[in-house]
């Protein structure tokens, strides 16, 4: 199943009102919000260097915002999934 299959259907790793889907073999995440004036926003990351700007964006907002919170958390562990996976190449 692809990323954005399995966010549509509810899948991908939960983190508060965030989902996130991990293509670990080409690098890339989808999320998914659901927290209220955000329900349907999702964003698509192509590349590690995305993730990791979005999560540095979010992890300064994190103590203004718990929406930013729970993206920095996803944005972490789906950098976490892809860089093990590298590990094993």
């Amino acid at each position: 199943m692809s990323i954005h299959s399995e966010l549509q259907h509810g899948g991908g790793q939960k983190f508060g009102s965030v989902r996130v889907t991990v293509d670990v073999a080409n690098g890339e995440c989808k999320m998914a919000c659901d927290a209220p004036g955000h329900r349907g926003s999702t964003a698509h990351f192509h590349s590690t260097e995305e993730i990791e700007g979005a999560h540095g964006f979010h992890s300064m907002n994190a103590a203004k915002s718990e929406v930013s919170k729970d993206t920095a958390a996803a944005l972490h562990f789906a950098l976490q999934q892809i860089k093990a996976q590298k590990g094993r190449r």
